[in-house]
């Protein structure tokens, strides 16, 4: 509980700016009037158990205390050192308890004030009976400096404006901002509780209509008020600052509603801030409470959710539940929905029969405020709402679907305002106060878009758009100075211009009923950070292996240390024999080896005893013995290889002989042809932008939210950005997880990694990971200085980031590369079954139960027209936990949670061979994906992203025969459905 009884004055002074001044999202109004009563002091405390007038009491007593026998009340509120100017911003008024009081003084006077008199009678008794008369002038310097100390911390606190005093030169700020006084909030209060308006933005006409009905059990100074609003609400200033800053409207707003979209809920020693946010599943809404702060005590506890929604980092749950988080968290919302649980204001959208969402900054669907009404195109309305919401807002192209909620539906593409009450309460929206007309405070506010640094990424295909409720016209101003008048889409937001934006531009908004909302943004067209955040449960997401799953924590293919086995570096290799103009296949029976590697060749011997006999006959071909030549003595010599040069010098003279002998029968094998290097689509470095910005801003991306960026930014189908992103995974770019307690699929970034493994003559490294041009640029800077030779490769496809890939002859060059770059080094495993060692789930044993829908494929694999009657393969979906595949044919069973391994099963089941072999080393995707540490293997040897090739298959290169036909063979033993137990039993639980 909150021990606000031992609370000193500063503590009361913190607590009482941050409460009645604080910034609360959506909430910029300036305070112009203040609620001192009992009540509203007792949630200054954040204690739901404490007695207002114990919290009262206690407070006065404290203020008494501190002033001390010898001093006055102002006397005390002036006695800082920068007195009579504002105390510094760094620092809190030690004078806002006084402030405070002396409002309290007014607001609890027995009677009308009839003069100043009365006013310093109840001061003077409140205060113990210390107020010499010459403090009195200091109250109007006091307010003054107040205010003038909220605008230095304008970021944090909302302005102040200060009524005028009136005939009251002294005690007028504190007499009129105390409003309304306690007797006067108790009928307010009553009167909109009575009406059913607790909780919701109030509807104006209903307000004014309750309000003069009940006319004479206000004070006068209340009816003073009220007749002055209505007088200015009936001439049409609507939207005018003096009515929308009314301090009888801000007393209602007071009274019906704190804060916006989000509700409060006091619970053990602090208030939390609730939200609902919305998943979309399989086109369904699913509901989960959430928090920005943990919670432990009370009614609720709170879970830590797997991925950071924006503030959002908690879920909440009832503390007598057992369930696990995610389960509990939908359970929740489940229960606010049904009425079983109430919370303030979300309890009473329920009781409305609507809840309105609209898109947040963290790409999820959330609970809208108030004033966020007309940009909410989905909402959940109970049953008998839902025909004349598509009535009054449909316009006949309303899409409604059946809920997960009983009683419930979804509707989407409404356009929603507020309309007379005259005209709901003759439909079945009655008492749907969201709906009513009222008083909203003219807002803008950017929606959409994706964060960078200290703004929003200023690529033309996700700028964010402008949100202007009752906008006439939107001007935007660049950096230039140049003004440019924005549309309208379809939906009513105002669009940016569709091209790249850089720098800070200001934003005009011109309202229909007068007036201007000023907006700034600043755009930036490059990100700066290369900052990767990742879930703190590595181990709890779940990520394709060799055989069954990992997680994000496997290390498949990496390790720690060197391997002592070498790869098959896939570079442009020329293997010369001893006979010129001879081209063999491989090294075995090779004189001397050329290779080519960021456009330079380097030689060696293969076999010094064939190099040494090299130019004892040459072949009947003429231009295959003048590139044997060119190739040989173009070269450098591998400083591997401190023999070659004395080698080369001594056959130099035999080999350009123009009397060697024609060697017959000798067949030299095609020369090797250079890979072609694709010019890589200028959209793929505007969508790696898009993922640097948010891995920095957010822990993970959902994958709907991925495939959006994907198909804006590259204009792909469905399927082919499915390619392309598979494609980035297998490049180590990204990661595609489930959350193992929670029905979620997120994209990761993955931070840069160089990963190292022996050649034949030396090192190799290749980058995995999300890099961008200011971190490619350091690699290539700090290569240099090692002497590392580098280049990037796009053989496939243009449609991923050419991958930057090196060689050197000593390791300690790869570690000098590492530290100067500030990339770490890891090394890779060539050894295939390692990989198969790390899959937690094999899917041989039980397969999970009490899953809701089960749905059978009969198209599950990449190509089309496979027969698949012979095998069951069925879909798994349960609410809060990962969906699984599980696959049967006759007395053999096997499940996964991956789809990739369940085709790979399943193909094996059927006797169908997943890839097909190409062009000597090259694996085509026909059926099924390589298993992805086995893909990220082949990325790493060479060097180039897999993908969809121009010829329209998914391509892996492979840097040898014996390479690709090793892969299969593994992929035979691992996925052989002679390892599947029989008739694999059924998890309980």
């Amino acid at each position: 509980m909150s021990d606000w009884r031992s609370w000193q004055l500063p503590e009361w002074n913190e607590r009482l700016v941050v409460h009645f001044f604080g910034r609360r999202p959506g909430e910029d109004a300036p305070v112009v009037a203040l609620l001192t009563t009992p009540e509203e002091l007792a949630l200054v405390t954040g204690d739901a158990t404490a007695d207002p007038s114990d919290v009262r009491d206690s407070f006065i007593a404290r203020l008494r205390e501190a002033i001390g026998p010898n001093r006055s009340l102002f006397d005390d509120a002036a006695n800082y050192q920068h007195w009579p100017k504002p105390p510094p911003p760094e620092r809190v008024p030690r004078f806002v308890s006084h402030l405070i009081f002396s409002c309290i003084a007014a607001s609890e006077s027995s009677e009308e004030l009839a003069s100043e008199g009365s006013y310093l009678l109840r001061l003077r008794e409140l205060a113990g009976g210390t107020l010499p008369d010459y403090t009195l002038q200091w109250l109007p310097t006091l307010w003054g400096n107040l205010a003038a100390w909220l605008a230095a911390n304008a970021r944090h606190f909302r302005a102040l404006r200060l009524p005028h005093p009136g005939g009251y030169t002294r005690i007028g700020h504190s007499v009129k901002l105390a409003f309304p006084d306690r007797r006067d909030q108790r009928v307010l209060s009553e009167i909109l509780d009575r009406a059913g308006l607790q909780g919701h933005e109030p509807p104006v006409g209903k307000v004014i209509a309750l309000v003069a009905a009940s006319r004479g059990r206000f004070r006068q100074a209340f009816q003073q008020a009220f007749d002055d609003f209505r007088s200015g609400f009936a001439n049409g200033a609507r939207h005018a600052r003096e009515t929308l800053e009314h301090r009888f409207w801000s007393a209602v707003r007071d009274a019906a509603l704190r804060g916006r979209g989000s509700a409060v809920v006091e619970e053990g020693k602090d208030a939390a801030l609730l939200q609902l946010l919305c998943e979309e599943q399989d086109d369904k809404l699913h509901l989960f409470l959430v928090t920005d702060e943990a919670m432990s005590e009370g009614r609720f506890r709170t879970a830590e959710l797997p991925v950071t929604f924006d503030r959002w980092r908690y879920a909440v749950i009832e503390n007598k539940e057992v369930a696990d988080a995610p389960e509990a968290a939908y359970a929740t919302a489940r229960d606010v929905l049904t009425g079983r649980i109430a919370i303030p204001r979300l309890s009473s959208l329920v009781a409305q029969g609507l809840v309105t969402l609209v898109e947040g900054v963290h790409g999820c669907l959330e609970l809208g405020g108030p004033e966020h009404l007309e940009q909410s195109r989905t909402v959940l309305a109970r049953e008998e709402r839902a025909k004349a919401l598509i009535t009054l807002f449909g316009k006949g192209r309303v899409r409604s679907n059946p809920s997960v909620y009983r009683g419930w539906v979804e509707l989407r593409d409404l356009e929603l305002r507020r309309l007379s009450a005259e005209t709901l309460e003759e439909t079945a929206l009655v008492g749907c106060w969201q709906l009513y007309d009222s008083i909203v405070r003219p807002f803008a506010r950017l929606q959409g878009g994706v964060r960078a640094d200290d703004g929003w990424l200023g690529l033309r295909e996700i700028l964010p758009r402008i949100t202007a409720p009752g906008a006439s016209a939107v001007v935007m101003t660049g950096v230039d100075g140049r003004h440019e008048a924005l549309g309208k889409d379809e939906e009513g937001a105002w669009q940016l211009p569709s091209r790249d934006l850089e720098g800070e531009f200001q934003f005009e908004i011109g309202l229909e009923e007068g007036g201007t909302v000023g907006l700034s943004a600043r755009f930036n067209r490059v990100v700066a950070g290369q900052d990767v955040r990742l879930p703190d449960e590595l181990n709890a997401w779940i990520l394709e292996g060799l055989g069954g799953t990992t997680t994000l924590a496997g290390t498949a293919p990496l390790r720690e240390n060197p391997s002592a086995e070498s790869a098959p570096a896939a570079d442009l290799t020329f293997h010369l024999g001893p006979v010129v103009g001879q081209f063999l296949d491989g090294p075995e029976e090779a004189a001397w080896s050329v290779t080519r590697f960021a456009g330079k060749a380097m030689g060696a011997r293969c076999r010094p005893d064939l190099a040494e006999t090299s130019g004892i006959a040459r072949v009947s071909d003429i231009s295959a013995r003048r590139r044997w030549r060119q190739l040989l003595f173009n070269c450098r010599p591998d400083p591997s290889d401190e023999g070659f040069n004395p080698a080369r010098s001594r056959i130099r003279q035999s080999v350009i002989s123009t009397e060697l002998p024609t060697a017959e029968g000798i067949v030299s094998s095609a020369q090797a042809a250079a890979p072609r290097d694709l010019t890589v689509a200028a959209e793929v470095e505007r969508l790696l932008a898009i993922a640097a910005a948010r891995a920095g801003g957010r822990t993970g991306i959902p994958f709907r939210e991925w495939s959006g960026h994907v198909e804006r930014v590259m204009g792909l189908s469905r399927e082919r950005m499915r390619a392309l992103t598979r494609s980035w995974a297998e490049a180590g770019i990204l990661d595609i997880a489930f959350y193992a307690r929670w029905r979620h699929c997120s994209v990761f970034a993955r931070a840069p990694t160089l990963v190292g493994f022996r050649t034949e003559r030396g090192f190799g490294a290749t980058i995995l990971g999300l890099l961008l041009p200011t971190t490619r640029r350091s690699v290539r800077l700090a290569a240099e200085q090692a002497g590392v030779a580098i280049e990037e490769r796009a053989h496939v496809t243009a449609q991923a980031p050419a991958i930057v890939t090196m060689r050197c002859s000593r390791q300690e060059q790869l570690e000098a590369i590492s530290t100067r770059a500030g990339v770490p080094l890891r090394w890779l495993e060539f050894e295939f079954a390692r990989y198969a060692e790390q899959s937690r789930h094999d899917g041989f044993g039980p397969a999970p139960q009490n899953y809701d829908e089960r749905t059978p494929w009969t198209r599950w694999s990449l190509g089309a027209g496979l027969d698949t009657s012979e095998i069951s393969f069925t879909h798994y979906v349960r609410a809060g936990c990962p969906d699984y595949w599980h696959l049967e044919a006759g007395d053999r069973s096997v499940w996964s949670f991956d789809l990739n391994t369940a085709r790979l099963w399943g193909l094996a089941m059927l006797g169908q061979k997943p890839f097909a072999e190409a062009d000597g080393a090259k694996l085509i995707a026909e059926q099924a994906y390589l298993p992805l540490p086995m893909a990220r293997c082949l990325v790493i040897v060479n060097g180039t992203a897999p993908g969809v090739a121009e010829d329209g298959r998914y391509s892996y290169p492979c840097a040898s025969t014996a390479l690709s036909r090793n892969i299969l063979s593994v992929l035979e033993r691992i996925f052989d459905p002679q390892r599947l137990h029989r008739h694999a039993q059924v998890m309980m639980g």
